[in-house]
């Protein structure tokens, strides 16, 4: 049974603004997995015409013919659906020959996956944005969770297609107002909950099966087979290859030690080693760097961020796993 689609009001306004739009529409759509994209985009798309396409992590081979079977539903292309297409240009080339007279979308979900298989993907979706689909009734979609690939090489400076975007959305969790929605605890322990897992929808649709707080922490965190008990390890997987040391320095926060050199000591680093690692967490929105109002703004420090983080990092490391 699919579940109430909840809050997301500011979001969809703007994806309606821009399939309102004339011409062609780039809207680059990222966040953390779990954080209800797939979702959004679904009810945007429901009753409009298009090409949805649920990227998989394999090579671009596969990824290729996947794509190519959708474009060619989509145009009722039989002949497409017989023809060998070896590279995305192809691909693409065969899609601009048909040109729609309405408008139409295409959605690319999980589109991190095609960009790390084969980088050439952004130079060639370039080309055909500068020479057709900006002029077009077409309305890309292009969305991702590896939120460090997302922003290097989709969004950055030195993307091909920066500057490109019509519109780029970080979709974050939802406000407490509409998180309670998922709840079916006491308003108190709903709110300590929150304060818990954050406004992660998927988060909510676990928890929405407890009556209370503590058998959720309890079956959820604390359990080694609990659904959050290893959580901070596939997110953090998924984002970078040196896990111990992520972890380690994750843990020497949250047992406090907030200082850079600190946390260097805590985990057997030069203090000037430190700083690339923190950058790399401040920017995928796991840590924070606060600073006194009236202090130094030199001297800072780090605080854990994200809710399941800061709720599991302690208990995950001391399980051993890495």
């Amino acid at each position: 049974m699919i579940s109430k689609f909840i809050d997301r009001y500011d979001e969809m306004s703007l994806l309606e603004e821009e399939w309102k739009k004339q011409d062609g529409s780039l809207i680059i759509l990222y966040g953390r997995r779990r954080i209800g994209k797939t979702r959004l985009l679904t009810e945007f798309i429901r009753g409009k015409n298009g090409i949805f396409y649920m990227a998989e992590d394999t090579s671009s081979h596969i990824q290729i013919n996947g794509l190519k079977e959708k474009i060619a539903e989509f145009l009722g292309d039989n002949l497409l659906k017989t023809l060998e297409i070896k590279d995305w240009d192809q691909l693409f080339g065969y899609l601009v020959q048909k040109p729609q007279k309405e408008r139409f979308f295409l959605l690319i979900d999980e589109f991190s996956y095609l960009v790390r298989s084969d980088k050439r993907i952004l130079s060639i979706f370039q080309k055909y944005w500068d020479t057709f689909f900006a002029n077009s009734n077409i309305c890309i979609l292009l969305c991702g969770s590896m939120l460090g690939l997302m922003s290097d090489m989709v969004l950055s400076y030195a993307s091909p297609l920066y500057g490109r975007r019509s519109r780029d959305i970080l979709l974050e969790g939802l406000p407490f107002q509409y998180a309670k929605d998922f709840l079916k605890m006491r308003f108190i322990e709903a709110l300590e909950l929150y304060m818990i897992i954050g406004g992660i929808p998927e988060y909510l649709h676990k928890a929405k099966d407890y009556n209370n707080l503590n058998d959720f922490m309890t079956v959820e965190f604390f359990n080694k087979q609990g659904y959050f008990y290893r959580e901070p390890y596939f997110i953090i997987s998924q984002e970078f290859k040196d896990l111990k040391t992520y972890f380690s320095i994750l843990n020497a926060i949250a047992y406090g030690n907030t200082k850079p050199t600190d946390i260097a000591n805590y985990i057997g680093l030069e203090a000037r080693e430190i700083y690339p690692y923190l950058e790399n967490l401040i920017r995928l929105g796991f840590i924070e760097r606060q600073v006194s109002i009236l202090g130094n703004p030199k001297k800072g420090i780090y605080m854990i961020k994200d809710h399941v983080f800061d709720s599991g990092s302690i208990s995950y490391s001391n399980s051993g796993r890495y």
